[in-house]
């Protein structure tokens, strides 16, 4: 299996939970983004990489939270989710859902 033939098998199946997952788009983006997390900018040809990097950006972009040893007390992903929008997170998904469509088109 090619790596982004491995890539778009992940983000399929992200793409499913998003469609059919219980809760709201960001409590849906979570299930989505534990599915498509393995994969790397690398799976993707080079012109998809910056639209995989944006994704994962704002998935993460709040960072995480630490306690006061250093160790992560909120992971980056329930941190920025948590404090997301809804219209946020629906800008997310339909990127997710562009990108494996245009990772398809380009395997097929």
């Amino acid at each position: 299996m090619s790596h982004s033939s491995y890539a778009l098998e992940k983000l399929s199946l992200a793409i499913y939970y998003l469609a059919t997952g219980p809760g709201d788009v960001r409590k849906r983006l979570k299930t989505a983004y534990m599915e498509f997390h393995p994969v790397s900018e690398n799976d993707f040809p080079p012109e998809l990489r910056d639209n995989w990097k944006w994704i994962i950006n704002q998935l993460t972009r709040l960072g995480p939270v630490y306690h006061s040893d250093g160790t992560v007390f909120i992971g980056a992903l329930d941190n920025t989710l948590s404090r997301i929008k809804n219209s946020t997170g629906v800008k997310i998904a339909e990127r997710i859902v562009a990108l494996e469509d245009e990772l398809r088109n380009r395997l097929n």
